[in-house]
């Protein structure tokens, strides 16, 4: 698993353009991307809320080597002529700070 980010101008399609993209290095299990929906001003209906495409997201493939042929090819990719981040996701526990509270 690993994110990527800066993928805003890739729009709504950007599932669709990621996997393709990544299928490269390996089998992409799954793309999650997720949208984000603003009020835009005032008014009800429809109209006042637009959907914004995300500008991040997190790219699952079927084995740990084609995560690391991704992250070895670099930090930015071009992905249809934008060039987007990738990174490495690293799972935090909650609670699990070094710090004690008295």
């Amino acid at each position: 698993l690993f994110i990527v980010r800066r993928i805003s101008k890739l729009h709504y399609k950007a599932d669709r353009i990621l996997k393709q993209h990544f299928s490269a290095y390996g089998t992409v299990v799954r793309v999650l991307v997720v949208h984000s929906s603003v009020k835009s001003g005032e008014g009800q209906g429809p109209q006042a809320t637009r959907r914004r495409p995300s500008s991040l997201g997190f790219v699952q493939m079927q084995t740990a080597e084609a995560v690391q042929k991704v992250l070895a090819s670099g930090a930015m990719h071009v992905v249809k002529g934008i060039v987007i981040r990738v990174q490495m996701f690293e799972h935090k526990e909650i609670g699990s700070s070094t710090k004690e509270f008295a």
